[in-house]
C-alpha cells in the first residue's frame, strides 16, 4: 500500500515512516497540510497518515481540502496525533477513517489501515 504520511516533526515523521515501512507499505513523506495537498496532486496514494496539530493547514483543515478535491473514491485519512482523545469525535465527524494517539503501536496502525482500504 502507498501511504502519505504528513506531521511537522521530523522525529515523529521519521519513526511512523519505519512503522509504515515495516509493515511493508511504501511511504510518501510531507512536513505539512499545505504540502501534503500539493503532494496530493501529482502523487496517487491509498491512505494518508496525518498529525491533527500543524502549521499553515491542521489536520482538519487539510483533510477538508482533501475531501474538496477528491471524486467518488475517498482516500481513507487516519488521523495520529497527541492533542487528545477529546478530538477524536471531530475527526471522525470531519471524514477520518480512524483517530489513534500518539504514540500508537505498529499493530494499530496496521489494524487502522487494514479496517480504512
Amino acid at each position: 500500500m502507498r501511504v502519505l504520511l504528513v506531521d511537522d516533526n521530523t522525529i515523529d515523521r521519521k519513526v511512523v515512516a519505519r512503522m509504515l515501512d515495516g509493515l511493508g507499505h511504501e511511504v510518501v513523506q510531507s512536513r505539512n497540510g499545505l504540502d501534503a495537498l500539493h503532494c496530493l496532486e501529482t502523487e496517487r496514494v491509498d491512505a494518508v497518515v496525518m498529525d491533527l496539530l500543524m502549521p499553515m493547514l491542521n489536520g482538519l483543515e487539510t483533510m477538508e481540502q482533501i475531501r474538496k478535491h477528491e471524486g467518488n473514491r475517498l482516500t481513507p485519512v487516519i488521523v495520529l496525533s497527541a492533542a487528545g482523545p477529546g478530538v477524536a469525535k471531530d475527526c471522525l465527524q470531519a471524514g477520518a477513517a480512524a483517530y489513534l494517539e500518539k504514540p500508537c503501536s505498529p499493530q494499530e496502525l496496521a489494524r487502522e489501515l487494514a479496517r480504512g482500504v
